[in-house]
């Protein structure tokens, strides 16, 4: 799920604290950070930073690999 925002950033809600670390843990062993909410108390959402085009479609292509 993501939540609407009029920053350069995209909130990714997970649902689920484990599932939302396991993707975090893949995404930073490709050299993809994201910001994890957990200092929020958002414990399931990672926090994306809008990047170039490129960056953003390596991203959302981590993110399918990792949810399969």
């Amino acid at each position: 799920k993501t939540y609407p925002s009029i920053a350069n950033f995209i909130l990714l809600d997970f649902k689920d604290k484990v599932m939302c670390d396991n993707i975090n843990n893949f995404l930073l062993s490709n050299s993809i950070i994201l910001r994890d909410m957990n200092s929020y108390s958002l414990n399931s959402c990672l926090r994306l930073t809008v990047g170039t085009k490129e960056e953003n479609l390596k991203t959302i292509e981590n993110i399918s690999i990792a949810l399969k």
